[in-house]
């Protein structure tokens, strides 16, 4: 994956897409806010991809804190993890996407150095993850990212209101009914996919690649409890 970036970005240089004048090292979403690990993050992010000032910028931003039910008060604790949006002023032209668990991450075009523009920052074991990564390993309370940070959306969650409820099967029941119409970013057979995956919308909760009646009947189903 280093190479891949790496040679994405010489291409860049050598295409001249890119500006050569001066650039700050770290642009801050919040300039005014202070945050943590901005010095520990930056040069990490920095030697990890090769980025050299002054041809690179780096957007930076901290967001969601997780503490685990026993740390100690949020004043005194360090966070098990940090979400961290941190992305060079490029980005790649393929389309990504990923599904975890309930949840999908997608993109247009890919951010560099971190896919959809975010990753995840362990204090106490001074490492950075992509969200997959830290999905994939299990990190205690990444969850949250998604039922509290508002990363990803949730399969068969039409609505818009993150949360799954009766009110999506019967939106699904009413868009194929002609009532009213799918949100416009409800598919998502543009992106690329891994090989297996079935999955084409949001919408297509039963994730058998088609968006129809059986995805409203399967989350009536999950609602009441019941298999589907």
């Amino acid at each position: 994956m280093k190479k891949i970036l790496s040679f994405t970005l010489v291409l860049i240089l050598l295409l001249g897409t890119l500006s050569v004048s001066a650039m700050s090292i770290s642009e801050r979403f919040d300039p005014d806010n202070e945050y943590k690990y901005e010095e520990i993050i930056i040069p990490q992010v920095f030697q990890q991809y090769q980025l050299e000032d002054p041809y690179f910028e780096i957007r930076y931003r901290e967001g969601y804190e997780y503490y685990s039910p026993d740390s100690a008060t949020y004043d005194e604790a360090t966070p098990d993890y940090v979400i961290v949006y941190v992305n060079c002023n490029l980005a790649y032209g393929m389309s990504s996407i990923d599904i975890l668990g309930d949840y999908v991450l997608r993109e247009s075009s890919g951010s560099i150095p971190y896919p959809y523009g975010k990753c995840i920052y362990v204090p106490t074991e001074d490492k950075i993850y992509s969200i997959p990564e830290a999905y994939e390993m299990n990190l205690e309370g990444i969850e949250k990212i998604f039922t509290e940070a508002g990363v990803g959306e949730l399969i068969g969650d039409v609505d818009k209101d993150r949360e799954l409820s009766i009110k999506d099967a019967t939106h699904i029941q009413k868009c194929l009914a002609g009532l009213t119409e799918f949100d416009r970013y409800d598919m998502t057979d543009e992106f690329v996919w891994a090989e297996g995956t079935a999955l084409c919308a949001i919408s297509d909760f039963n994730r058998d690649g088609e968006r129809n009646i059986k995805d409203a009947t399967a989350i009536q189903k999950c609602l009441a409890g019941l298999e589907y």
